[in-house]
């Protein structure tokens, strides 16, 4: 997750997003700890917006939008506060939204060294707790080729 910004110091979520309002780098919010975000690659970079640039074809047409790296989403509130490489979300209240999704159906997150293991299963297991959230891709950089957990009529993960 990076490290936390300042040692000891707990936010709350009111501060975090009073931080994120003035800074110029991100950061992600668990439990009261703030963490600053690595910035990307080129090629981090060119992937996201290429999984973008198609996921807006296809879903803006039904009223959905795609958001790319710099919004926020709620994973569970007052606890988590992240940003996905890609986002999209098709709910009201999420299409209206300004700042932070609360009700994604797609998120990906493209992998690098430091965050692989990271997005495999801290971010995997957290996710999968977001009743809106049907499809967790993680694209890879080094080799063609995606991971696709998805979320099946039983509720279970596959």
């Amino acid at each position: 997750m990076g490290q936390a910004e300042s040692g000891a110091r707990r936010y709350t979520v009111a501060e975090y997003m009073a931080l994120e309002e003035r800074s110029e780098v991100r950061h992600q919010y668990f439990k009261g700890e703030v963490f600053a975000m690595a910035g990307g690659t080129l090629n981090h970079s060119s992937l996201i917006l290429r999984c973008a640039a198609q996921l807006m074809a296809a879903t803006e047409p039904r009223g959905c939008r795609v958001f790319a790296e710099s919004v926020q989403l709620r994973v569970a509130e007052g606890e988590y506060y992240t940003y996905p490489d890609v986002i999209v979300t098709c709910h009201p209240e999420d299409v209206d939204a300004t700042r932070v999704v609360q009700h994604p159906v797609l998120l990906i997150e493209v992998l690098s060294d430091s965050t692989a293991e990271h997005d495999r299963l801290w971010k995997l297991f957290r996710y999968q707790n977001l009743p809106s959230l049907r499809h967790y891709l993680l694209v890879s950089q080094q080799y063609q080729g995606i991971e696709w957990y998805r979320r099946i009529e039983s509720g279970e993960w596959q």
